[in-house]
């Protein structure tokens, strides 16, 4: 288990040899009210070829609102990253390779 104090996620790998693509981010969900959806803060799913604008464009063109990437930490390092909602309002993510770069980190929405 990893655990990144700056930003409160402890990631869990999820199967395969430990740095796997498969991984759990646990978060503190505070008071979270009853009526939400916030089963899961989010999902995170990696994007080998990421290419920020052709997932924007297919997102979009098929009624998914989009915000400009960001680098957020996750289990292989900071990388570049979109958040999206699925029709239940959970989260999901869609992250590219790890940056090599240290670079200011989001916490996730």
């Amino acid at each position: 288990m990893k655990h990144n104090e700056a930003v409160g996620i402890y990631h869990l790998d999820a199967g395969g040899a430990a740095g796997s693509a498969s991984h759990i981010d646990l978060v503190d969900a505070g008071d979270a009210p009853a009526d939400g959806p916030h089963n899961v803060d989010h999902i995170c799913l990696k994007v080998r070829d990421f290419d920020e604008a052709a997932i924007r464009a297919y997102l979009e063109g098929h009624g998914v609102a989009t915000q400009p990437a960001a680098t957020r930490f996750g289990a292989d390092g900071s990388g570049p990253s979109i958040n999206i909602k699925d029709p239940d309002g959970n989260g999901l993510e869609l992250k590219g390779r790890a940056d090599t770069v240290s670079q200011p980190q989001t916490k996730p929405a």
